[in-house]
């Protein structure tokens, strides 16, 4: 059996991002592994990819040179490097945009630096001389490299050569970080050890050097950092800053480490501290004498004359792993910028310093006592664990970052200028005075400071309030008078919206003596508004009159409105009822109103509806098509009533079942998910402050309703989970809520953030609304008014990953998703951030999204299941690593592999055998025979040596009869194929032995190191009889190599013979599981693998 393999698509962390530079084109390269690939920015769709290097993953990616041929044939090269491994990639783009041809290609083949990569850099200007240095690079022992490329003509085309060459070091520690610039002639590094110092040294070096020429004379270590508790993982070196009108210049670095905080350190002096002619600097014969590690001793400190540090601070909750300068602000005596940082946590955090300067002895020195450096905005759109890659494209008036992380996903998001807004959203805060100013202005009344008007302002407070339209909303105010705001619009191109232009204020006539403490709800697409008093008044407002009116009085206090939808019969248009629901918090009955809207407000009906104790209402929904409305609770119960056409009067309508939900904790929201056919069940969705949303389904088909628990889920933010609704045009599942201090929206179908607010957190009042003027918040903090409009998103999700942590256990199946016609396959997979995802297998063309995510569980249950325990037993003290069941006849044995490199084999048949009936390949629980009280004892009855260690890996073949091909991997690297045969069973008592005959292969050097995953690909009979049975098997492993093996097995013998048909490298790290699927092409069976770990792969097989 020959065969071949290839990798047909990755889900792998994104280790590298670029932006493409083309007017008129979004383009995107990003590094996954070994590979290079292209995406169209705007869509996510991969365009094309690259294998680059042979083994080592892709770490950077730097623009060198394009070129235009004519409007439609363009070419640029980017040198990409990973590990010890240097390549340049060239990206062709042929024709118009409707037929365009993008490519990638490769420019020159796999260079092998002495050291691990760092950083590179390509000078500010090029040169006309072919020879002509090309680019700089850093390695992990701090020794820089010049890059000249010299183009090689072949058969096949032009290639570049990439020739390298020392530049020179002075101090050689290990870096984990480092940072390299080169402008005018001058080479300045930052250099990040692991031993938490930061070297900065620069040199001379023209554009035009000879290659081989080293700049030892003109090494210069110019500052030496201390301060940082741990390693330093990235450094950034800001631009020079020009002050006091260009006449001096500042320069800044930046570093971050294992000890969570963002540093800040002056290096303007570096040039002035140049030597030549072999002569060392201050700083450098300091650093001769010094030891290395963190600890700093007070000599140390005098002898390197311990360099300050600017300003430090904490924002992220785990290591952080790169900074970058954004832009700058110089004003009168002070300097603002912004920097960005990605972090393990999986968050970006946006960092604003403003420093001040004076002008001392002819110097400008900065004031540190005036120096603050504070976060300002965090952005968390990955999932798992770190973010490994970032890119900062400048746009005008922002920034466009990208970031890729862990869990392949790579997100898009807009970061403003310094001192400006976030890009589409506009907040505003209004305190108790500005807002009583407001409502002065808008009626012309003078601003007095007299006793009077102090009282009034006391008085006149926004406390209550509610979106009664699109872009509306109504808040009462003072006595006899409400405030309605009117949230402005803004353009998409408008990024750099001002805050002032948020909202437009008006006043409304209201009714005496409501107070501004009430409950509000509003009907937005119906533009009506229903104000509850505290005395138990209803309000009814009309936007499109602009007039307040007394609906009803139900003579005790208002503490909730909730509007539903109107009884089963009545036309779902503007005309129809309104419906809604009140509570009040100290009565044992609710409200049922349904009021008629035109030509004025009516009471139809006003039904009491009867609370089970203590019951106050939280949320409410209606279904009109099943007649029911129910009601959630503040203590975490439902409550379903018969909810009729009929407009009744009499007596309080009692409920029909009362179900708990969400412990005893409010429900917050209740939302409609989908319903049965015939209307026999209903499936909802509720949400609750023990932060979790459940799906529930209500079901009537018997004499009494019934509910069941379909799922609880805990989603990543929380703890408070307030409200839900359906996505109309994706079907995603939207929750919204509290983490903490911050609003959070929340896309759960695919585990990502939508946006969020730092508000003060979930005590307060608030109201929130989505519609066309986009996303909207109101709340109260320490009695101020603020608003939040976020009209347009200012982030994205250009491409869609998976798990941001190890995947360690999956499964293959076929199956029928969303209404599909012909069934999916589709991938399970579980993973160390403990959530199970679901992704669709595409076995179309090579690298075109073969792993779609549709769905994610995060912590969740279900009810109505339980195991029951039958049997137990006792191995050795050794762990039990693997395990199968294995039916033969109506036989049952079980196989299990552990620590001590033993198989074992278990009769299970007297312990299950009462129960269930053994036949064939299924096994069938008897009716009416019940489980034992007690579990039964079982024993293993027979044990054979396969490895010299723990078994690590297990696949089980069926052959012929009683016989079976067991394939195990161990942590000796040795892989060892077994054909086992059971013994008969015995009439006339216990069988000796359960094994008849075992014949065992073995292949002590399989892999490299500990064998994790074996998979079956497939199976061939040969010959009528049968008696040979080929595989075709796969086997990994942690020396990421897939390896495949042909094992023809003898069913009459019991012989084995293996070969091996194929050995490639994978960029899956840590690998824990391999499964195959097949399908279909062209009248063809063609198998595909999955490989999880690190990551995922996907790979075809090819015969």
């Amino acid at each position: 059996m020959s065969c071949s393999i290839k990798n047909h698509d990755t889900c792998l962390p994104i280790t590298a991002l670029k932006h493409v530079n083309i007017p008129g084109r979004r383009l995107l390269l990003n590094g996954s592994g070994p590979f290079v690939q292209l995406l169209d920015k705007s869509t996510g769709t991969l365009l094309d990819r690259f294998r680059v290097f042979e083994r080592n993953t892709v770490h950077g990616i730097q623009a060198v040179e394009e070129c235009w041929r004519d409007d439609d044939d363009y070419t640029s090269s980017f040198l990409v490097w990973g590990g010890y491994s240097l390549r340049i990639v060239k990206l062709h783009l042929q024709g118009s945009r409707e037929t365009e041809n993008v490519s990638l290609l490769a420019g020159s083949g796999e260079c092998r630096t002495p050291d691990w990569i760092l950083d590179t850099t390509v000078p500010s200007t090029s040169s006309e001389n072919k020879r002509a240095l090309k680019g700089l690079l850093i390695t992990a022992h701090n020794v820089v490299f010049t890059l000249t490329f010299l183009l090689h003509e072949t058969e096949l085309g032009d290639e570049n050569i990439i020739q390298l060459h020392e530049l020179g070091s002075n101090l050689r520690p290990i870096l984990y970080s480092a940072d390299i610039t080169w402008s005018s002639n001058r080479v300045l590094v930052a250099a990040g050890t692991v031993f938490g110092e930061i070297i900065i040294w620069s040199c001379q070096l023209a554009l035009d050097s000879d290659p081989c020429q080293q700049a030892d004379d003109s090494i210069a270590i110019n500052h030496l950092f201390t301060g940082h508790e741990g390693s330093i993982f990235g450094v950034d070196i800001s631009p020079d800053i020009p002050i006091n009108g260009g006449h001096a210049t500042k320069k800044f670095v930046a570093s971050c480490s294992d000890d969570r905080t963002i540093r800040i350190w002056d290096i303007s002096s570096y040039d002035q501290g140049l030597t030549s002619n072999g002569e060392l600097s201050a700083c450098e014969t300091s650093t001769n004498s010094r030891g290395t590690g963190f600890h700093i001793t007070p000599a140390d400190e005098t002898s390197a004359a311990q360099e300050f540090c600017l300003a430090k601070e904490y924002g992220h909750e785990a290591r952080i792993w790169g900074i970058r300068f954004l832009d700058f602000e110089v004003s009168d005596g002070s300097i603002t910028f912004n920097l960005i940082s990605r972090s393990e946590d999986c968050t970006s955090v946006v960092w604003k310093l403003t420093t001040k300067y004076e002008l001392v002895n002819d110097k400008y020195i900065l004031r540190r006592d005036q120096t603050i450096l504070k976060p300002i905005s965090s952005y968390s759109y990955h999932v798992g664990k770190n973010i490994w890659s970032m890119d900062v494209v400048e746009n005008m008036g922002s920034f466009g970052v990208l970031t890729g992380g862990a869990d392949s996903n790579i997100s898009s998001l807009i970061v403003p200028h310094t001192g400006e807004n976030i890009p589409g959203r506009r907040a505003k805060t209004y305190t108790h005075d500005r807002v009583y100013d407001e409502f002065l202005r808008i009626n012309n009344h003078p601003a007095v400071s007299d006793e009077r008007t102090k009282n009034s302002r006391n008085d006149g407070k926004i406390n209550s309030f509610g979106f009664i339209s699109e872009d509306s909303f109504i808040a009462p105010f003072t006595e006899g008078v409400a405030l309605l705001g009117q949230v402005s619009t803004a353009e998409p191109q408008d990024i750099r919206s001002q805050d002032g232009g948020v909202l437009r204020w008006s006043t409304i006539p209201t009714i005496g003596g409501i107070g501004s403490y009430v409950a509000i709800a509003g009907i937005p697409e119906r533009e009506i508004g229903l104000i509850g008093t505290s005395t138990g008044r209803i309000l009814w407002y009309s936007h499109k009159e602009g007039r307040v009116e007394e609906l009803a009085d139900i003579s005790r206090g208002i503490s909730d409105i909730f509007v539903i939808q109107p009884p089963k019969g009545h036309d779902g248009n503007d005309t129809c009822p309104v419906t809604f629901i009140t509570s009040s918090r100290a009565f044992s009955h609710a409200n049922l109103f349904i009021v008629e809207t035109s030509p004025s407000p009516k009471v139809l009906s006003n039904q009491q509806l009867a609370l089970p104790a203590e019951f106050v209402v939280s949320s409410a929904l209606s279904i009109p098509s099943m007649s029911l409305l129910i009601l959630g609770a503040r203590w975490g119960n439902i409550v379903v009533f018969r909810f009729s056409p009929e407009l009744q009067r009499e007596a309080p309508e009692d409920p029909l079942c009362v179900f708990p939900t969400h412990k005893k904790d409010a429900v917050t929201s209740i939302t409609f998910l989908r319903e049965d056919q015939n209307s026999s069940f209903v499936d909802l969705i509720t949400t609750g402050r023990d932060g979790t949303y459940c799906i529930h389904r209500l079901d009537r088909s018997g004499i009494q309703f019934k509910m069941e628990t379909l799922h609880r889920i805990s989603p990543s933010f929380g703890p408070y989970i307030e409200g839900s609704r359906l996505d109309p045009k994706t079907g995603h599942l939207i929750l919204w809520g509290f983490r903490s201090t911050y609003f959070v929206l929340w896309d759960e179908t695919t585990q990502t953030e939508i946006l969020s607010v730092e508000c003060g957190g979930a005590h307060r009042r608030w109201a929130y609304h989505f519609g066309n003027m986009g996303h909207v918040l109101l709340w109260i903090k320490a009695s101020t008014f603020n608003i939040m409009s976020e009209q347009f998103q200012c982030h994205r999700r250009v491409r869609q990953g998976g798990h941001g942590r190890e995947v360690k256990a999956m499964s293959i199946s076929k199956m029928q998703v969303d209404g599909a016609k012909t069934p999916w396959t589709v991938l399970a997979t579980g993973a160390e951030d403990t959530e199970i995802r679901f992704f669709t297998l595409n076995e179309g063309a090579e690298g075109k999204d073969g792993f779609r995510s549709i769905r994610a569980i995060k912590k969740h249950s279900a009810e109505g299941g339980e195991f029951t325990l039958l049997a137990q037993g006792v191995y050795t003290s050794n762990c039990l690593t693997q395990i199968r069941l294995v039916m033969s006849g109506s036989e049952l044995q079980l196989i299990t592999g552990s620590t001590d490199g033993h198989i074992a084999v278990w009769d299970l048949t007297p312990s299950i055998k009462p129960y269930f009936d053994l036949g064939g390949r299924s096994i069938k629980r008897r009716d009416a025979v019940p489980f034992p009280a007690e579990p039964v004892s079982i024993k293993w009855g027979d044990r054979r040596p396969a490895h010299q260690n723990s078994i690590k890996a297990m696949e089980l073949l069926p052959l012929s009869g009683a016989q079976v091909l067991l394939i195990t991997g161990g942590d000796d690297n040795c892989l060892a194929f077994s054909i086992l045969r059971f013994s008969e069973p015995s009439t006339s008592g216990p069988r000796p032995s359960l094994i008849s005959r075992l014949s065992t292969a073995s292949y002590p050097d399989a892999h490299a190191s500990a064998i994790n995953a074996i998979s079956q690909v497939r199976r061939i009979e040969h010959g009528e009889d049968k008696r040979m049975v080929e595989f075709l098997v796969a086997s990994s492993g942690n020396d990421q190599r897939i390896k495949l093996w042909s094992a023809l097995a003898d069913c009459i013998d019991g012989d084995v013979q293996v070969s091996l048909q194929g050995d490639v490298y994978t960029a899956v790290a840590d690998l824990s599981a391999v499964d195959q699927f097949t399908v279909k092409a062209s009248g063809q069976d063609r198998e595909h693998l999955v490989l999880c770990g690190v990551g995922m792969e996907m790979w075809e097989v090819c015969t």
